[in-house]
């Protein structure tokens, strides 16, 4: 009985650790109507979208289709924030860095709007926490937007090492923030606001990396914009904002681009209205007539308090390496990777910190690669 039981005991822990057949698939099931998903991983590619679409019934979705299907890899799913309607999820790519960047730039692109991290997945079912989502989320904004205005070069890769902790600072003292180890949306608003704005954003995301990554990812990548928030240039968002917010944001971007503007400017008024992109800036220390093109550069004339030159500074339009994902391996590649994090739901994410990265002066002169994935 006891040699019946030992047998019995030993046959249960084989399954149980086990690992997933060599067929196993992913699939992601996606309810626009509902804007609601369901997810599942390890199963036979047969199970593994009937068992997506019963997740996104569950979940309030109505009429589930199949969206993906991917062998092996991590995936992600990713919503937009209120009010847009968005939806991005990704799967079968190499590491969980690679997985939620490019899920969080194809949902940006498609809403218009931040986006953040709902799930992340290795092909076992094992999943990131909601915590270590949220931080990776904030640190990827920030590594490419940091990137996007000069202060960084390196990796989007959401591991907050020293050169990012060191670009924040640097830009924290140019816009007046104070100093602080945590990051949280504020300093985003505030990043963003430097590199002129959510549409600015968008189109750098999308020349740099949907754009370039659309046709190796397809079967991989799916992005569905439901309801996304309209485009407004810089000076169309700005005037629909509050005063002092508007005048925060203007003295952000001068101060970024290198200009003596504490935060918040004293006054801001279009000239003759945001149709233009012209703005009046009057700050402590000059006033700015400063020229918003629309696509991201900006040409501004110091009108100085006290006498001395005017000068004019045309920039090119802002461009860094926005995430040069050059560590990440091809859609479908082995997930052995994941290896040693797949119980660990608050495992850090498995790339290289950024600690080698270079953090750099602003430079309105900038060149951008786009993002690979080998």
């Amino acid at each position: 009985m006891l040699q019946r039981l030992f047998v019995l005991a030993t046959l249960l822990l084989v399954a149980f650790a086990a690992p997933p057949p060599a067929s196993a698939m992913t699939a992601i099931s996606y309810s626009a109507a509902g804007n609601a998903y369901g997810w599942c991983a390890g199963y036979s590619s047969a199970r593994a979208p009937s068992c997506a679409a019963q997740y996104c019934e569950q979940n309030q979705g109505t009429s589930c289709l199949p969206v993906l299907t991917c062998p092996d890899g991590w995936g992600a799913t990713v919503f937009a924030d209120d009010p847009a309607v968005a939806f991005s999820a990704d799967c079968g790519l190499s590491n969980p860095a690679y997985a939620r960047g490019e899920a969080l730039a194809a949902c940006i692109v498609a809403a218009n709007a931040y986006c953040w991290t709902d799930a992340t997945f290795d092909r076992s079912g094992n999943t990131r926490s909601k915590d270590d989502n949220n931080s990776f989320d904030l640190t990827w904004y920030a590594q490419s937007l940091l990137q996007l205005t000069g202060y960084l070069k390196g990796n989007s890769d959401g591991v907050m090492g020293s050169a990012t902790q060191n670009a924040l600072t640097k830009f924290r003292a140019d816009v007046g923030l104070p100093a602080n180890d945590s990051l949280d949306l504020a300093t985003i608003h505030s990043l963003l606001d430097a590199d002129a704005g959510m549409a600015n954003f968008v189109r750098q995301l999308k020349r740099d990396i949907v754009d370039p990554h659309h046709a190796k990812l397809v079967g991989f990548l799916y992005a569905n914009g439901v309801t996304p928030n309209a485009s407004r240039t810089f000076s169309e968002d700005l005037v629909a904002r509050s005063d002092v917010d508007r005048r925060a944001a203007l003295a952000t971007y001068l101060s970024a681009e290198g200009e003596k503007c504490t935060v918040p400017a004293a006054d801001a008024t279009p000239i003759p209205d945001a149709s233009t992109g012209v703005w009046d800036v009057d700050c402590a220390e000059n006033d700015y007539t400063l020229f918003l093109t629309g696509d991201g550069a900006s040409i501004i004339t110091t009108n100085s308090k006290t006498p001395a030159a005017d000068k004019t500074q045309g920039t090119g339009g802002k461009a860094a390496d926005i995430g040069n994902m050059d560590n990440a391996a091809a859609p479908g590649a082995d997930a052995a990777s994941s290896a040693g994090s797949t119980n660990d739901q608050s495992a850090p994410a498995t790339t290289t910190p950024d600690t080698g990265d270079e953090a750099a002066p602003a430079d309105p002169a900038r060149s951008l690669s786009p993002v690979h994935g080998n």
